[in-house]
């Protein structure tokens, strides 16, 4: 049974927030991302871009993205 149909009795179970993931043990692990897009940014053709992109760079489109949240993070670190 995969773990997201699983009851909190029966293992690991998925929370209502996103990226938290609770066992039975109580112990968090944050391990999961999602992302919204607003409608707004649609018409720039952000998952298209990031699916050619990666087909280039010979990577995922969730490397890609974690690459740039890395990036991102340093910057903004780097301000402090």
């Amino acid at each position: 049974m995969p773990d997201a149909c699983r009851s909190p009795g029966q293992g690991r179970h998925q929370s209502k927030t996103a990226g938290k993931e609770e066992t039975t043990a109580g112990k968090q692990d944050y391990d999961k991302l999602s992302a919204f897009i607003p409608r707004s940014k649609l018409e720039e053709r952000p998952i298209e871009r990031l699916i050619e992109l990666g087909r280039k760079r010979d990577r995922s489109v969730n490397y890609l993205v974690i690459d740039a949240i890395f990036d991102y993070l340093e910057r903004e670190e780097a301000k402090n």
